[in-house]
């Protein structure tokens, strides 16, 4: 997990994988299963760049599901 997520020169921008990614890296050291020397690297802030350009309101729009009439 380390090596993958937060070794890299950009770690993963989704922040639900990230945050996964650093609770079992703690865990693990907590429970003495894995050994970290440099325990910044699983630390904010992360190396992570923000899409350049946002979805506009009517693409969201398009992506809404009638959620109120049963599914087929």
């Amino acid at each position: 997990i380390v090596d993958h997520f937060f070794t890299t020169e950009e770690v993963y921008p989704n922040v639900l994988v990230r945050d996964y990614a650093r609770n079992i890296v703690e865990y693990a050291c907590h429970m003495e299963c894995f050994t970290l020397e440099d325990h910044s690297i699983i630390e904010p802030p992360y190396n992570s760049s923000f899409p350049d350009k946002l979805p506009d309101d009517d693409y969201v729009k398009r992506l809404d599901l009638p959620y109120d009439t049963p599914s087929q």
